[in-house]
């Protein structure tokens, strides 16, 4: 799979997804999980390359800025959301992360009390190789798809490090103003 086709199915499944975001993950789970096991990590291997280019120290800042506090589970989760996102929002993000504001804007105002987090799109992949090899027991399936993912190589994190602290407001509000201004008082 490629960049331009990872992007294209993480388009067609937002998409595709009206009511809710869990849709999504479906959406992909479903399509994947007739793809052929390559695909399926390829698929998990262009997510990881993203995953950890998204990595950074603004980032965090305006997912920390913007839910009121950001533990690193929550940045995981805050970071697969913003790539659920698509391609356009998710290269804005990483040349400007105060780009989100509108995207917070928009998850806001269809107020289902949704955070700008999306853990179960972590588990997409193994979603899709547990239902295409029909596993009886989901344990069963975890443990082949981690022996399967072993065989790929693994996208490494870049070095964390930090530009703002969160005992410093005026630190955080140089990296995400727009972000800072509507969302410090007023978070997720």
């Amino acid at each position: 799979m490629t960049e331009t086709t990872f992007w294209e199915l993480i388009d067609i499944s937002k998409k595709q997804t009206t009511e809710n975001k869990y849709e999504q993950t479906q959406f992909l789970t479903n399509y994947l999980s007739t793809q052929t096991e390559e695909e399926i990590f390829s698929f998990e291997e262009q997510f990881q390359k993203f995953y950890a280019k998204s990595y950074t120290s603004p980032l965090w800042c305006v997912a920390y800025v913007a839910m009121g506090g950001c533990s690193d589970d929550g940045f995981d989760y805050f970071r697969a959301w913003l790539i659920a996102q698509g391609k356009e929002v998710f290269e804005n993000a990483m040349h400007n992360p105060d780009s989100l504001v509108s995207a917070f804007d928009t998850l806001r105002e269809q107020n289902r009390g949704d955070y700008p987090e999306f853990e179960s799109m972590l588990g997409v992949p193994l979603d899709a190789y547990i239902k295409k090899y029909n596993f009886a027991d989901r344990d069963d399936g975890i443990d082949a798809y981690y022996a399967r993912l072993d065989e790929f190589p693994r996208v490494p994190f870049p070095e964390m490090v930090f530009n703002w602290t969160e005992d410093n407001p005026e630190s955080m509000k140089k990296i995400c103003p727009a972000i800072f201004a509507k969302y410090w008082d007023d978070p997720f």
